[in-house]
């Protein structure tokens, strides 16, 4: 959960437990908009070729590839999909999600450097 200013996040989470939870220092969300996708195809291609290839089938990485490729993302943002980006230190793109109707989830990655830091939660 966080509150919405100006299209920065505060960011304070409250786990199952009650306890609340302050995310990684330094991190802004901001809305995706065009020119974004290189940026959001470069984070996510290696860590899906990481972590998701190893659980599908060899025939399917190119396709799997493809989507997440500079076109697509454009193509996605086009068709009106809404992507959040993490932004760190002001420049450098550390997590994305894509959601479609705001009830499908396309992806939700972030860099393994901060990973467990509470980003993907600031994001979904």
């Amino acid at each position: 959960m966080g509150i919405f200013i100006h299209e920065t996040w505060i960011y304070f989470f409250e786990q199952n437990n009650g306890e609340k939870v302050r995310a990684e220092p330094g991190i802004t969300l901001r809305n995706a908009t065009f020119g974004d996708e290189k940026n959001i195809s470069e984070l996510i291609t290696p860590l899906m070729k990481k972590y998701v290839f190893p659980t599908i089938e060899a025939a399917a990485h190119d396709i799997v590839i493809d989507s997440v490729s500079e076109k697509s993302i454009k193509n996605y943002l086009s068709k009106n999909h809404k992507y959040m980006l993490a932004i760190k230190d002001g420049s450098k793109l550390v997590g994305a999600i894509g959601m479609r109707d705001k009830s499908h989830l396309l992806h939700l990655f972030v860099c393994e450097s901060i990973q467990g830091s509470g980003v993907s939660r600031m994001l979904w």
